[in-house]
């Protein structure tokens, strides 16, 4: 079937690029899945801002001194590095019960990793626990 030693070593050359090629993809895609749930950071909104302005705090943990819901935004990176914002409400967070294994909680129904222990308000550190 192949009369050439050229053709030869191109089949080698290309069976070589696809599996040097299916191993990276593959390895890249696990990483970015695995990685993809943990948050950056996660921000307050006070007043449609970020929690650079100054507010009293609602005694009630859910809503804010507006009578309006709290609401965050949430840092992740995207496969390249770039970070990805979630916007989002308290009521929005709910407790991740599928197979991700990296995964504590949902937003919006996006797995995501909240480590309780970067969170320094105790209310919502309760809410999310």
């Amino acid at each position: 079937m192949y009369s050439s030693p050229a053709q030869i070593a191109i089949v080698g050359k290309v069976a070589i690029t696809g599996t040097a090629f299916l191993t990276t993809a593959s390895s890249t895609t696990m990483i970015q899945y695995i990685t993809r749930p943990y948050l950056v950071s996660m921000d307050e909104l006070v007043n449609g801002c970020g929690n650079n302005e100054p507010g009293v705090k609602s005694t009630d943990q859910t809503i804010d001194n507006n009578g309006k819901e709290r609401r965050f935004v949430a840092t992740t990176l995207s496969l390249l590095g770039n970070p990805m914002y979630i916007e989002f409400k308290l009521s929005d967070i709910e407790r991740h019960k599928g197979i991700h294994p990296f995964a504590t909680h949902k937003i919006k129904g996006s797995p995501i990793f909240l480590f309780s222990k970067n969170i320094t308000d105790e209310e919502l550190k309760v809410k999310l626990s």
